[in-house]
């Protein structure tokens, strides 16, 4: 299972903000698991906003950087989906 997540960096307008290293970034929207390319750039989205949005796998996370030249900035997150248990699951019938 997969959770979508963003990351958002204020900072001057014109700049240029990208991925120096990651590991498990994958690319958002997808059926299978392709990893983001390691030099993607962010958008500026509003002058001095620059975000992303990627998907990451639950229990796995991520690690990485991101740099503007000048700046580099550590990002790392772990997000893990809960695990269900249903009791007497093999008692049910089904009811056609």
């Amino acid at each position: 299972m997969e959770f979508t997540d963003s990351i958002k960096v204020t900072s001057n307008p014109g700049e240029i903000w990208r991925f120096v290293s990651h590991t498990g970034l994958e690319v958002p929207d997808t059926l299978v698991n392709i990893p983001l390319p390691q030099d993607t750039m962010l958008t500026e989205f509003m002058p001095g906003m620059y975000g992303i949005r990627f998907s990451h796998t639950s229990g796995i996370g991520y690690t990485g950087s991101i740099t503007n030249g000048n700046v580099t900035l550590p990002l790392s997150n772990l997000c893990t989906n809960p695990e269900l248990f249903v009791p007497n699951l093999s008692q049910c019938n089904d009811v056609s």
